[in-house]
């Protein structure tokens, strides 16, 4: 039982620990880009003039493919969809059903599988 004891004590102090140095080391990223920000950015004098490159000429003939336009995308195909025109087949519907057994041709072999097809008759 002492060992229990001795074995939960340390623990409790690592979990604390544990914390200290999460919080510890979400302060040091945070610090770190700040600094980063702030050493980023310049006066608005250092930031005109010299500090963007002029433009260079290109240096590809302009039969590469990257310098062609590609053709206009044409629009989206436009699908409609139209709800089936259902009636509710009253309270005292009845359902009924006809089932047979139909062969499918797959690649293991011919396989005999059950069908059914269903629909409400009013009553």
């Amino acid at each position: 039982m002492g060992a229990g004891i001795r074995e939960s004590t340390p623990t409790a102090c690592r979990r604390t620990r544990g914390y200290i140095d999460m919080r510890a080391i979400i302060s040091a990223i945070m610090a770190a880009s700040v600094l980063g920000l702030v050493c980023s950015t310049g006066t608005p004098e250092a930031l005109a003039g010299d500090a963007i490159p002029p433009r260079l000429e290109p240096s590809a003939p302009a039969s590469d493919l990257s310098a062609q336009q590609r053709p206009a995308r044409r629009p989206p195909t436009r699908i409609t969809v139209y709800p089936r025109s259902y009636s509710y087949p009253g309270p005292n519907a009845v359902r009924q059903c006809t089932a047979w057994l139909a062969q499918e041709f797959r690649l293991s072999g011919n396989v005999i599988v059950p069908r059914m097809r269903c629909w409400w008759e009013g009553g």
